[in-house]
């Protein structure tokens, strides 16, 4: 029989000094060969510690008996080199069921495991370490390299962090390289198998030897093994540092030689690299801008890891990092010490917004401009908007579940008739649960249960509830999408749907994700491909507010609300072991009103009418939305979803309804049209009501309503240094009077969010600031405008177009003028109205939603700025404070891009060189531009190319838009104010006669 003897560790943190106590006895436990039970044996308490004597190591026990504890992280086993031949040895599908086994909560739920760094005395020959270099030395360690063992080792090690992502990685080398040891080889022996640090030669008072080097072969390790995604927690400088074997790695390494290693060489090093791959790691880090250069302050991270990891590594240049870190500073601070940390003396070119000025650029899904939507480019940005995924939060059924009349007692009946008679559905894990977890057989287990489940409760179904029911269709697109997208199974409204029914998005109420294998359970598998699913589900319906949603990851099963700050789950259950919660929940999803799904109860219907009700000036007003004019199809985000409307007496006036999803520390959109319009300003969308949603007479809030508050900080995979994005502090123009104070500076819907018709002068406000550690919330906003149009590319005609054009332009330096920048020129937001009954400007700008007054200090308020990168300017997009000149060049970029993807008025088209625009990064974004602006002949050249036919003529026009825009081919250096007047003369003039 073989034996396999698993060595239990666990890894103590003392949250305080260690006491002067120590216990005089102490027991020791082992498995024996026979059974699993641990049975005593007798151990010294501690050995003499000395070379080469019958007991080499040295154990104190704390006395606890007077409460002071230690805490254990985790349990798991040693990881040899022979581990990883037997372990690889095996079948694909016996190594997966073997790491199940071992790594997850069904099995031995390990989740700490030692490896060896480098061969031990399990290793076959010959030993070796990360740079032997032939036994030459290496100063540089420029040779380090894994080699096939140790890339073996670590790939194992991160094959087990997928099955347990909690899983924390101890490393323990059994000798250091032999160049780097007196005795120069690997091996044992009883003289001089010492690292080489300067103590034996000189009693540690002269050359510190290779003690730098033996730090930086730890370094290197814990990047090599990090790039094949084996994070490594914790380290140990010697496996068994007073032993010493002939032919076996070993090295002697004296307790006071290892604190003088540690404290001068290793720790901080080590302990500052850990904290860096940290925050790099955190959503932040996305988002805030550099400082340095362009791009985010995760380039800097990058940057300073690189640095730390360097022989000249300076610790003094981290300590204010480390230091603000121990101590639990703001996150503000925290990331203040990270500028500090990577800034550069020479200073930039251009003025760069600093994090408190410019309100940083997140990638969203709701940003791509004429793109064919690919699963591989929408993943890529979907990841990047929804950020961090929170899981295992407590009390999540009870927060989306609780609110179901009769769901409860309901359960309980109907699982008890699950349980009953010969043919029972659940003993011991429900009848027909496919094994193996097959995804084609769990889908038609999951269907037919369920279908079984909503006839067992009928008696218990409340009237009131619409029939829904659930639909499987995994191989069969859904309908609806810009790209084909399939869903594996969910929760329709159509009671009749079937197998070969037609469904579109529309008609999705629940989407689901299946993964035979327990390890899908993941940010990069079934999380995201649910995420996939909910934004199309949004997109889709357009008063919806979020989804819900669920994964089975074999057995395993979890609750998903994706919302406008991103996705949140609940803690996971097996559905075998948890019968009495798989039936609440598929009732739950049953049985659920419309509000409960996420719909917006403020939007109803009557008569086949869709209207919305508003309070104005103390009189109530039933708007009715004619049309959907625009989603935004994101999940975490704005939202912008804007409806044709007009008020019920007056159906001849044109109005149009915007609702959005604020960060609350930005000032709201509404009060900056209300200033616009009382300011006069020209060819921008009128200002005619403003304010803030509420559902259930409360503010309809991410945070508070429709999470219920739950919090993300009691979530299972919730780090304290996951630190969220700080905001600005302050608005530009300061307080102002007239403003009553109120929850995050929201309001109710109501008169006094009112300007009377034609406008008289009201205060200005601006929104109370949320202090910069909560964390971050948007607030459902609505506002109502009094002018009505199609966006630009809809022109009738190329003339038409260049008139609109020529109005917006004049719109925005009107709006600039009355000290408002827009700060988002894209096609979707410059408008045309033809219609002569429609008494709407003929142009016009929207959507000051990222608009700022102006002149100001700090930063707008908002945790992301999101734009459409195809139409920024390329000073925007390497992170330049924003100007009026940015905004001029967005009016080319917009011209530009028209002429490339139409046909002809509204007739879109893709175009495979530009759509990348949607998805590269910034920096790579600014370069293309750079490029293409830069050459007269080349940029002429790609006009003729990739202009379509109905806007060739347009190319002598766009040519001089650019050498205005970009004097000389290069971007401008100074603000001109003059640029507008040479715009509008440049369209005017190409208008013809």
């Amino acid at each position: 029989m073989v034996r396999l003897v698993f060595l239990s560790l666990a890894l103590a943190a003392l949250s305080q000094a260690a006491p002067g106590k120590r216990a005089g006895s102490a027991s020791a436990y082992c498995s024996n060969g026979n059974n699993y039970k641990l049975s005593p044996i007798d151990a010294p308490v501690q050995g003499d510690g000395n070379p080469g004597s019958a007991s080499t190591w040295k154990l104190s026990i704390d006395d606890t008996s007077s409460g002071h504890k230690q805490t254990i992280t985790g349990f798991g086993a040693a990881v040899t080199d022979a581990t990883v031949s037997v372990f690889n040895s095996l079948s694909d599908s016996k190594l997966q069921s073997l790491l199940n086994d071992l790594m997850t909560s069904a099995g031995a739920g390990f989740s700490f495991m030692r490896h060896t760094i480098g061969a031990s005395d399990l290793s076959a020959d010959p030993v070796y370490t990360y740079d032997d270099n032939g036994g030459n030395t290496d100063t540089s360690l420029s040779n380090f390299n894994l080699g096939d063992r140790g890339t073996a080792m670590a790939k194992l090690l991160a094959k087990m962090k997928s099955v347990q992502s909690n899983l924390k990685i101890l490393g323990s080398p059994w000798s250091a390289p032999g160049w780097m040891k007196l005795n120069g080889v690997i091996q044992g022996n009883e003289e001089n198998n010492n690292l080489n640090d300067g103590y034996l030669t000189s009693g540690g008072t002269g050359s510190t030897g290779y003690s730098s080097q033996f730090a930086q072969y730890f370094v290197k390790y814990i990047q090599a093994y990090e790039n094949l995604g084996a994070h490594v927690n914790a380290i140990t400088i010697q496996n068994e540092p007073l032993h010493s074997a002939s032919g076996m790695p070993t090295m002697y390494v004296y307790d006071w030689e290892a604190a003088d290693l540690i404290q001068k060489f290793i720790d901080v090093q080590n302990i500052t690299l850990d904290l860096l791959f940290a925050l790099r790691s955190l959503s932040a880090a996305r988002v805030l801008p550099s400082k340095t250069s362009h791009g985010t302050v995760q380039n800097d991270l990058r940057r300073l890891i690189s640095a730390v990891a360097s022989e000249t590594f300076d610790s003094s240049r981290i300590w204010p990092l480390l230091t603000a870190t121990i101590s639990r500073k703001a996150d503000s601070d925290i990331w203040q010490c990270v500028y500090d940390a990577v800034t550069e003396c020479t200073p930039p070119p251009r003025e760069i917004a600093s994090s408190f000025q410019q309100t940083p650029w997140i990638h969203k899904t709701s940003s791509f401009a004429n793109s064919s939507e690919y699963r591989q480019d929408i993943d890529r940005v979907l990841k990047s908007e929804l950020g961090a995924l929170y899981i295992g939060i407590p009390h999540f059924h009870s927060t989306f579940f609780g609110g179901i009349s009769g769901l409860q007692s309901a359960s309980h009946a109907v699982f008890k008739r699950c349980t009953e008679g010969e043919n029972a559905l659940f003993a011991n894990g429900w009848k027909g649960w496919p094994s193996d977890a097959n995804q084609e057989d769990v889908l038609t287990w999951f269907a037919d249960v369920s279908e079984k489940l909503a006839k067992l409760s009928k008696d218990y179904h409340p009237e009131s509830i619409q029939p829904r029911r659930p639909l499987a269709q995994p191989n069969k697109p859904i309908q609806g999408s810009t790209a084909e997208r399939k869903l594996d199974i969910g929760f329709v409204s159509d009671a009749s749907a079937g197998k070969d029914s037609r469904c579109q998005w529309s008609q999705i109420l629940v989407p689901g994700e299946l993964k035979s294998n327990p390890s899908a359970d993941a940010a990069s598998k079934a999380w995201l491909d649910l995420g996939r699913y909910a934004r199309e589900v949004l997109a889709a319906q357009d008063t919806r507010r979020f989804v819900l949603g669920f994964t089975i990851c074999g057995s395993f099963m979890r609750i998903w609300a994706f919302d406008r700050l991103g996705g949140v789950a609940s803690e996971r259950f097996d559905i075998n072991e948890n019968g009495f919660q798989f039936v609440f929940t598929i009732l739950g999803f049953l049985w659920m009103s419309d509000e409960q799904y996420g719909f917006d109860p403020t939007s109803s219907q009557k008569d086949g009418l869709r209207y919305i009700e508003i309070e104005r000036h103390g009189q109530v007003e039933r708007l009715v939305l004619r049309k959907l004019m625009k989603r935004a199809p994101c999940i975490a985000g704005r939202a912008t979803t804007c409806w044709q409307a007009y008020r019920e007496d007056a159906p001849g006036i044109p109005l149009v309804v915007k609702d959005s999803w604020q960060y609350t520390e930005r000032e709201e959109e509404g009060d900056l049209l209300q200033q616009a319009t009382q300011a006069g300003v020209i060819n921008v969308a009128r200002y005619y009501h403003h304010g803030t949603v509420y559902v259930r007479d409360k503010i309809d809030d991410v945070q508070d309503n429709v999470r219920g508050g739950l919090d993300i900080r009691t979530a299972s995979n919730y780090r304290p240094g996951r630190l969220a994005v700080f905001t600005g502090t302050n608005i530009a123009d300061g307080p102002r009077k007239g403003r009553s104070s109120g929850r995050s500076g929201v309001k109710r819907s109501s008169s006094q969010t009112d300007a009377s018709l034609p406008p008289s002068k009201r205060s200005c406000s601006s929104s109370t600031k949320a202090p910069g550690n909560a964390l971050p919330n948007r607030v459902h906003r609505r506002v109502v405008l009094r002018d009505y149009g199609a966006p630009i590319y809809e022109a009738s005609t190329r003339q038409a177009l260049l008139v609109a054009l020529e109005g917006c332009i004049a719109g925005h330096q009107s709006l600039q003028k009355a000290g408002i920048l827009h700060r988002d020129i894209s096609v979707n937001n410059l408008m045309i109205n033809e219609d002569k009954e429609n008494p709407s400007w003929p142009s016009f700008l929207i959507d000051l939603d990222l608009a700022i007054r102006e002149p100001r200090d700090g930063a707008s308020g908002a945790n992301g700025k999101t734009g459409t990168g195809a139409f920024m300017a390329i000073g925007s997009l390497l992170d330049e404070k924003h100007s009026f000149m940015h905004d001029l060049e967005s009016f080319f970029w917009v011209i530009f891009w028209i002429c490339i993807h139409y046909k002809g008025p509204g007739q879109g088209r893709v175009v495979a060189r530009f759509d990348k625009w949607n998805y590269v990064d910034t920096e790579e974004l600014a370069a293309i531009k750079k490029g293409l602006i830069s050459d007269e002949a080349d940029f002429i050249r790609t006009a003729n190319v990739y202009f379509t036919e109905y806007y060739q003529p347009l190319i002598p026009c766009i040519n001089k838009l650019r050498k205005a825009v970009f004097p000389n081919g290069r971007r401008w250096a100074k603000e001109d104010i003059g640029l507008y007047d040479q715009m509008k003369g440049i369209l005017r003039t190409a208008q013809g006669p």
